[in-house]
């Protein structure tokens, strides 16, 4: 090991220096960051590093007396916390692999991802394990809860009698800690160390298999583009289990000796807007549809007049307008954020764009479960409306099968990419070709810069007449900004495409619009997401649709 090289190196130097190593990296960040706190709850409870290192040699024992082995497979199940955190820190420095499961997911479908996977061991909050059937999970090893840290199941007499000790009452030194943790290292670049299930399709979810060397690469981008020092900020309101969280908010910031607050469960706005107040987080990572939420809250309705862009574009006029929306943003995500990043799904082209015009502070990130989070990024002074950036560092790009108007199949190749798909006989490397390349499944285009576009996913995409394709992701996410919107869905019915659309109906004068004013206002909104639209692309209609869509 280097350890001594690194006690005064940045994050950016620490993983440049153990780009190949996992194991000796977590080692590290423990050893140089021991004193500060790593994480803080919404009920005031705080874990340093040190307690980290504590509870991540007490659970390589718990493992060790299960007769877990390197490469085995070890589940978590529950929401965000700090017994999460180190939980995932015990399994993947221990040489196992560990695989995230969503607390959101009905017992039938934990039982089957648990199941494909091969799990041996499970970890999960307490209170779902009351709504599990051990029945079905009476194969594993053991179940234990990572918040009472009691033992639910256990095939090995020994585990009985396993107690978890609290950090307070820890008595071993330092170095002792240290040098029980460094006996698992290291790891090979293409070691497994998380198999992750993707979300979002009606088919039973793919596993990911990603080795060290994604999870890596990842981090020392987002060391070089969105630096961290020891102790600042990060608010997570991401889900763990989520690629995206995992790596880009729970990773990142433990390997920084960053503090990260984590709002478990699904926060308000309003306690999300008052952690940043208080907490002033440096680094912020949201989903685009709760951006899109705080955006409209915190923005007066007529932000997405005809008028108000017209003023914006005054010399001076406008740079006073710009200047009080832009404050109006900052002051909810407390002032002292170096950027809020968007990503893990399509966003508003119309909200991007009055982003940019009013000289936010935001970037983008494109990626997939299967590249370990990142596959491209935009900062915030790149401009490039529209796109998500160029690739990052050690990946490639390609486009596959393009239209007439340059849009294909997004390709990706690179260090960052899982191993394969897995299932219980063996890595699908299918999804790879001969020579590294991954289809993505999005289709989009690269310009001349070589910045990446994003349409949609190429199994929703739309085949009109004329040879037109619409992109239903990018007309529901304009027309999501429209007023009165709440949500939006294109279908085609009969060679037409056709806008549904639930209204905003919750509070404020929008309760109070009549079913013609409703529709009076819905006809303005197509006519004026058909100007946006490319040519032999325009929307139909718009109905109204009363109840929630209904999710796959």
């Amino acid at each position: 090991m280097v350890l001594g090289k690194m006690e005064n190196a940045t994050a950016q130097e620490a993983l440049d220096l153990q780009e190949q190593d996992l194991g000796t990296l977590l080692h590290t960040t423990l050893d140089r960051h021991w004193d500060l706190v790593a994480y803080s709850t919404y009920a005031e409870e705080q874990v340093y590093y040190r307690d980290v290192a504590s509870g991540i040699v007490q659970l390589h024992e718990l493992l060790r007396q299960a007769g877990i082995v390197r490469g085995d497979k070890i589940a978590l199940l529950g929401r965000n916390s700090p017994q999460w955190a180190i939980t995932y820190l015990a399994v993947i420095s221990y040489g196992a692999t560990v695989v995230p499961v969503s607390h959101v997911l009905r017992p039938k479908m934990v039982y089957r991802i648990l199941q494909h996977a091969e799990v041996r061991g499970l970890f999960l909050c307490d209170h779902i394990w009351e709504e599990l059937n051990e029945f079905y999970l009476s194969y594993l090893q053991f179940i234990v809860g990572f918040h009472s840290w009691e033992v639910f199941l256990c095939k090995r007499e020994s585990l009985k009698h396993w107690r978890f000790k609290p950090p307070s009452l820890e008595t071993s030194r330092k170095e002792e800690l240290l040098r029980q943790i460094g006996e698992r290292c290291p790891h090979h670049p293409d070691a497994p160390v998380v198999l992750n299930y993707t979300t979002g399709t009606v088919d039973f979810p793919k596993g990911v298999l990603l080795p060290a060397r994604s999870l890596l690469s990842n981090l020392a981008y987002a060391a070089r583009v969105l630096p961290l020092v020891p102790q600042d900020t990060v608010v997570s309101y991401l889900p763990f289990s989520h690629i995206y969280g995992q790596v880009l908010d729970f990773l990142y910031a433990f390997v920084s000796g960053a503090h990260l607050h984590i709002l478990s469960g699904a926060p308000s706005l309003g306690r999300i807007a008052a952690a940043f107040r208080r907490y002033q987080p440096r680094l912020i990572l949201l989903f685009p549809a709760l951006f899109s939420s705080i955006f409209k809250e915190t923005l007066p309705s007529w932000w997405n007049t005809s008028w108000l862009h017209t003023l914006l574009s005054l010399s001076v006029v406008g740079g006073v307008l710009q200047r009080f929306f832009c404050k109006r943003l900052n002051r909810f995500f407390g002032d002292n954020f170096a950027s809020v990043v968007v990503g893990g799904a399509h966003f508003s082209p119309q909200i991007e764009e009055f982003l940019q015009t009013i000289h936010f502070r935001y970037s983008m990130g494109y990626g997939l479960t299967e590249s370990g989070s990142l596959v491209a990024y935009k900062t915030p002074d790149t401009g490039q409306h529209l796109s998500v950036g160029r690739a990052i560092d050690g990946v490639e790009l390609s486009i596959r099968n393009q239209d007439a108007n340059g849009v294909g199949n997004i390709c990706i190749r690179g260090k960052n990419l899982m191993l394969g798909y897995y299932n219980p006989f063996e890595i699908e490397r299918v999804a790879i070709d001969d020579e590294g390349w991954f289809d993505t499944g999005d289709l989009g285009y690269l310009d001349k810069n070589h910045y990446l576009y994003v349409k949609g996913r190429s199994v929703n995409a739309l085949s009109l007449e004329g040879g037109s394709r619409a992109y239903p992701e990018e007309l529901e996410s304009f027309m999501n900004t429209m007023p009165y919107v709440q949500e939006s869905l294109l279908v085609e019915r009969r060679g037409e495409l056709v806008m549904l659309v639930q209204p905003l109906l919750v509070g404020g004068k929008h309760r109070h619009l009549s079913e013609a004013r409703l529709f009076l206002e819905m006809e303005r909104n197509r006519e004026r997401l058909n100007r946006r639209m490319d040519a032999g692309v325009s929307v139909a209609r718009v109905e109204l649709q009363y109840g929630a869509f209904e999710m796959t």
